[in-house]
């Protein structure tokens, strides 16, 4: 028969074993628990084993602070460390030319004959950047060049010229900014227009202003008439010649400009070319979604700038004029939106 002694702890042994084979899942959370194992002795009912407790650490939400700081403190350095070794690899990245579509290539890590060609590639680099640079101060301190008139340049304008001028009948919309010189300085004043032109000597002219405001002009080889206004009343000016006489006869009397006055010349090549002192070709560009051939000139008063259609008949599709003459520098500028030849008289 076991005594009372013995049986107290083999019961306090077997409760023991039962406790250390508790077994908690490692992810629980950061929590602390204590958890105390209890023996029962026959003679001391419930009590503490051997006045002690036997304590398992549990992790659960939100309680262990002491866990939070480590792993706070972990990220911490995680992140440090990622911002830095992203910062070196920006850094090579950059020094040695490494394109993006590389992606996450560790450039530290490149090959010693890449390093070598990204350094060549670096270097040729470099060189055509000095020369860059060392062609635009030699342009910079060049003298400028006067009378320089390219033939290409005067070819496209001739064949413009050549073209309208072999235009019996023909009909012209367009948008204008003229510069008007105030003494608060240039006010700017759009209006759109519409031709209906017979040469040699006669036309019709539709204007409508910013504020909405319609005038109708017409032209017989004798006089210029303007209507406007509610109820209309005409306006007569003497203008007796040609088209290529108009839009001189009526600003040098009233000040009054023909919206693109010098399209309507029938020879609009000798006009800008008999005084020109530079006329250069500078390419094709886009004007309208269509590709024109873009030159500019520069005359005894004025510098101009040309685009014509390519790809189509040659017809202007831009013009802008800088008159340097006038005080103030005021500028003209008109995009043609439509032009159309016609078979008969409008």
């Amino acid at each position: 028969m076991m005594s009372p002694r013995i049986r107290s702890l083999f019961s306090q042994a077997s409760l023991l074993a039962l406790g250390l084979l508790i077994i908690v899942p490692p992810d629980i959370g950061e929590a602390e628990a204590n958890i105390t194992i209890r023996g029962r002795s026959r003679s001391h009912g419930w009590r503490g084993w051997g006045g002690s407790s036997f304590k398992y650490k549990e992790r659960g939400p939100g309680k262990d602070r002491d866990y939070r700081r480590k792993k706070r403190a972990e990220n911490m350095e995680d992140a440090e460390r990622r911002r830095v070794q992203a910062a070196e690899d920006e850094f090579w990245r950059k020094e040695y030319r490494v394109p993006a579509a590389l992606g996450t290539v560790n450039v530290r890590h490149l090959s010693e004959e890449a390093k070598s060609y990204l350094e060549t590639e670096r270097a040729e680099e470099k060189q055509r950047a000095r020369e860059r640079e060392d062609q635009a101060r030699r342009a910079a301190e060049a003298p400028p060049q006067q009378n320089v008139i390219e033939e290409a340049a005067l070819n496209h304008v001739r064949a413009m010229s050549t073209y309208l001028q072999n235009l019996k009948h023909f009909s012209m919309a367009l948008d204008d900014i003229r510069e008007d010189l105030t003494p608060n300085g240039p006010v700017q004043v759009r209006a759109k227009h519409e031709y209906l032109v017979t040469r040699p000597d006669k036309l019709k002219l539709k204007s409508r202003g910013a504020n909405g405001h319609i005038r109708n002009m017409r032209y017989d080889g004798v006089s210029f008439t303007i209507v406007e206004g509610t109820p209309p009343h005409e306006v007569e000016i003497p203008a007796e010649g040609t088209l290529d006489t108009l839009a001189p006869q009526l600003y040098a009397s009233h000040r009054m400009v023909l919206p693109a006055g010098d399209l309507l010349h029938e020879n609009f090549h000798e006009l800008v070319t008999k005084d020109c002192s530079h006329a250069q070709y500078m390419g094709l560009h886009y004007i309208q979604g269509r590709p024109c051939h873009h030159v500019i000139g520069t005359t005894a008063g004025a510098d101009w700038q040309l685009w014509i259609d390519s790809e189509g008949p040659p017809v202007p599709k831009r013009l802008l004029v800088r008159y340097r003459s006038n005080s103030g520098v005021p500028r003209y500028a008109v995009n043609i939106t439509k032009f159309e030849p016609l078979n008969s008289d409008p």
